[in-house]
């Protein structure tokens, strides 16, 4: 986590590491507030299937055009257009439903 410049073609560059006061629950900790509430898990227990250069991204270490899509892991995205039965069943093949 830090802070980070978002350019006019959504490149994030890093500014500098975030107050600890800006991490959920402080002191330093990444993840868990006082309640012991983790962001991350809460999302991966609903499911979520990340991309694999969600972190590479989020660092700045890749630019949004080459972040792989979650869902048909290509970069760019090359997902069957929204709400098309072969888009559901992408969907349903990436969480392991089929």
């Amino acid at each position: 986590m830090g802070i980070w410049d978002i350019g006019p073609d959504l490149t994030a560059t890093p500014r500098g590491p975030a107050p600890e006061s800006d991490f959920p629950g402080g002191s330093g900790s990444t993840h868990t507030n006082d309640q012991g509430f983790d962001p991350v898990e809460a999302v991966n227990a609903l499911g979520a299937v990340w991309s694999p250069d969600f972190d590479a991204y989020a660092e700045g270490r890749l630019g949004a055009s080459q972040v792989r899509c979650a869902l048909c892991t290509s970069a760019p995205c090359a997902c069957p257009e929204f709400g098309t039965p072969e888009y559901f069943e992408l969907i349903d093949r990436r969480h392991g439903r089929r």
